[in-house]
């Protein structure tokens, strides 16, 4: 489903993604003591880095929002559950 917003650049290309087209693993590590003590440590793939999704620089504006939305809605779906999670 493509929800049509003033962010849609046409053509539309549908690329289906999961958490793993952007990290090789994420897991929960022990910060310090205390009530939150927990952080989320993902390693990104090399595909994630070479995105643009941390850069804002043109070109790769309009890209890297696309992919930074998408890889953060895969952590967050697959993390939201957590008991470490902070809602």
């Amino acid at each position: 489903v493509i929800k049509v917003t003033d962010e849609v650049v046409y053509p539309v290309v549908a690329d289906p993604t999961t958490f793993t087209t952007y990290f090789s693993s994420g897991k929960w590590i022990v910060r310090g003591k205390g009530k939150y003590n927990r952080s989320l440590s993902l390693v990104p793939k090399a595909k994630l880095r070479a995105s643009g999704a941390f850069s804002f620089s043109l070109p790769f504006v309009v890209l890297s929002n696309a992919v930074a939305r998408d890889s953060w809605n895969k952590v967050y779906n697959k993390y939201k559950n957590s008991k470490h999670w902070e809602k």
